[in-house]
């Protein structure tokens, strides 16, 4: 929920975790960027809660970090999903070759019974 503050325009301000929702981080990593002094934000003497005025999110050199780690968490869940993908392809392809290999044994075991069974015949005794 945005608080409105008088003397601020009309701008609200966000505790630690709405901004963490509004940033689509962790909690911890706002928490982070406060005590470092990288989001513009007002701490209350009192109760040391957190302030953080909307222009400090959208404007703040974390929110663009934000944007591009969330394009590269987006391209690294697609690869993911791709080499999942890949590797079933990979393990039914690998199914299918040991069953081809059982064939081509099955099929080399009746050539042999079959040449040795010609090759019996050829030797019949003679009568």
């Amino acid at each position: 929920m945005t608080e409105q503050r008088p003397g601020t325009n009309g701008g609200g301000f966000h505790t630690p975790a709405e901004a963490a929702r509004i940033l689509h981080v962790p909690l911890r990593r706002v928490l982070e960027w406060l005590a470092a002094g990288e989001i513009e934000a007002e701490q209350d003497p009192v109760s040391g809660r957190w302030s953080i005025p909307d222009a400090s999110l959208k404007g703040s050199e974390p929110a663009k970090q934000t944007e591009e780690e969330l394009a590269w968490v987006y391209e690294k869940e697609r690869l993911l999903a791709e080499l999942g993908e890949w590797r079933a392809r990979a393990e039914r392809e690998h199914e299918r070759a040991e069953g081809l290999r059982g064939e081509v044994e099955g099929l080399r075991k009746d050539l042999e019974v079959e040449r040795m069974r010609r090759h019996q015949i050829g030797r019949a005794p003679e009568t």
